[in-house]
């Protein structure tokens, strides 16, 4: 395991600190029933909407959804340099 947490390890820890069941994150989130559980499970990832949701609701990097391929392509990109 890497010493960097997963999302799911992220999301676990913030609803376990919160003292939130998974339907109330999922009513605070404003999401359907089962998301987190299917996410929680990894059986599914966030979308952006969701990343996005969990990082504003309960401080959750969006970044630590990504697959290492997605963290490869992101690191070599080329940044953008704005005109």
């Amino acid at each position: 395991m890497s010493s960097h947490p997963t999302g799911i390890e992220a999301l676990r820890a913030a609803l376990r600190l919160r003292g939130l069941t998974l339907a109330q994150a999922e009513r605070l989130l404003g999401l359907t029933t089962g998301n987190l559980s299917h996410w929680l499970a990894g059986r599914q990832r966030p979308g952006l909407h969701g990343a996005l949701q969990l990082q504003r609701a309960l401080g959750i990097d969006p970044a630590l959804w990504e697959t290492a391929d997605e963290q490869a392509r992101r690191a070599t990109r080329a940044p953008r340099v704005a005109a």
